[in-house]
């Protein structure tokens, strides 16, 4: 949970509500149809502004609802099992040359004793997704040498201290009584001079704050969490479901009408009596419960079939929203009526294309920028953290494709393509490029204008 604080210690969301009264945290109180009331955390004194109380909501729903847990489970899967590549650019011929080895790609790989690169992956995945935000702690004692190790700590359990200015100060980690405050530094370890951002430490490490863009947080301190524009779907989903539960718990029994057939008027008495017994039956836990009446009150059952106490259509349209806007396919979602084999290939192609990829792009360069560039002193402009094409089983059959469309063209050299296949260079005549020996020149290109790069 985040808590946002000023310079007097005052949280930012009474400031905000004085300067603009619409601006406000809303509370969600959501049935999860199995323990009862489902409340946020109880002891959180924080804010968080956005449709949740607290981020504690956001990972609460990613656990107990279905379609959410299985979107996000999906991306961080495919998300970690991307092979990491560093690239070196050659600044005279621009060619980049791929290293495998480099000691940051080594600290990504294996990046505490607790974890392998595929957990610390799938951590980034998921706070980045659930909670908008990812804090990675980079510990050593040195902090002009690489790290000696990445955690990713749980956003949960961090507080945000800011002044006046939104410029945030320090970082708090409250973890099971033990306190680690990250304060701001202005000046670069490696050099001694001002740095060219604002960076935290404690005694003992570095912080490291990446979060998704801030649309709910006029204060801009946090990111906003993947599932705020969900937040209907994912109530209606629950909701659906308690109901037909209730439903199933009750016996399925219809509803029905209730009718007075007594002689004499009905006293004041009888019918709050009845008002409260209505009540009492009301909500979704008494969907299909009867009343027991007296006094000439007659219950009238109305016709209903079984599928009007059925919500799976409602339920798998919920379902259908909530994995569209969490980037996965129809195709591949476990919780609707679209998934088949014979549209798997072409659904995981686009899930990368359309999710995956771009999600890494995004985080690596930002590990790039701020990891890399401050902790290793071969840093440079050149360098770029990428992943390896080749390595994606789900790409492997469209790359085959455009290779051999590629070598149709004749206007590629073999190491170009085998380089977009990610199998290395060839020794002989990788750089030329052949024809077929059949080929004979018929003339001269007189117009130039309009080939490729000279449009008019």
């Amino acid at each position: 949970m985040f808590k946002f604080f000023t310079k007097d210690k005052t949280p930012i969301v009474e400031q905000v509500k004085d300067k603009a009264p619409h601006v406000k945290s809303q509370i969600i109180e959501l049935n999860d149809g199995l323990n009862g009331s489902f409340v946020p955390t109880s002891g959180n004194t924080g804010f968080y502004l956005s449709y949740f109380r607290n981020i504690g909501d956001a990972f609460n729903f990613a656990a107990k609802v279905a379609p959410v847990g299985d979107a996000i489970k999906m991306r961080s899967n495919e998300y970690s099992q991307i092979n990491k590549v560093l690239y070196k650019r050659d600044p005279k011929t621009g060619k980049a040359i791929s290293d495998f080895n480099h000691p940051f790609l080594k600290l990504l790989e294996n990046p505490n004793f607790k974890q392998t690169g595929i957990g610390f992956d799938k951590d980034f995945s998921n706070h980045k997704i659930i909670g908008g935000n990812v804090f990675i702690r980079a510990s050593g004692l040195n902090f002009s040498a690489p790290p000696k190790e990445l955690n990713c700590l749980d956003p949960r359990l961090m507080s945000i201290d800011s002044d006046t200015g939104n410029f945030v100060k320090e970082y708090r980690f409250d973890n099971g009584g033990r306190s680690e405050v990250f304060k701001a530094s202005n000046i670069d370890p490696r050099t001694g001079k001002l740095s060219p951002r604002t960076r935290y430490f404690s005694s003992t490490a570095e912080l490291y704050h990446y979060k998704n863009p801030t649309i709910s947080n006029p204060l801009g301190l946090a990111g906003d969490s993947d599932l705020q524009p969900l937040i209907d779907e994912i109530l209606q989903y629950q909701y659906a479901s308690f109901h037909n539960k209730s439903m199933l718990i009750n016996g399925m029994r219809p509803s029905g009408i209730l009718v007075y057939k007594g002689q004499g008027e009905i006293s004041d008495e009888d019918i709050e009596r009845c008002k409260e017994q209505l009540n009492e039956a009301s909500g979704m836990a008494n969907a299909g419960k009867r009343l027991i009446l007296g006094n000439d009150f007659h219950w009238t059952p109305l016709s209903e079939n079984m599928k009007d106490g059925d919500f799976l259509k409602n339920k798998r349209d919920n379902a259908d929203n909530i994995y569209s806007t969490l980037g996965i396919p129809l195709a591949l979602s476990t919780q609707t009526a679209t998934m088949t084999y014979s549209n798997m290939d072409s659904a995981r192609s686009l899930l990368y294309h359309s999710t995956v990829l771009p999600f890494a792009k995004e985080n690596y360069a930002e590990l790039k920028s701020t990891i890399f560039n401050d902790r290793y002193s071969d840093s440079d402009n050149y360098y770029s953290l990428g992943y390896d094409i080749s390595s994606i089983p789900a790409l492997q059959t469209e790359m085959l494709d455009k290779s051999i469309k590629m070598k149709e063209t004749e206007a590629l050299t073999l190491n170009e393509r085998r380089s977009y296949l990610g199998v290395g260079d060839s020794d002989e005549f990788g750089d030329k490029i052949m024809v077929h020996s059949g080929s004979v020149a018929i003339g001269d290109d007189t117009n130039k204008s309009n080939n490729f790069g000279n449009e008019v």
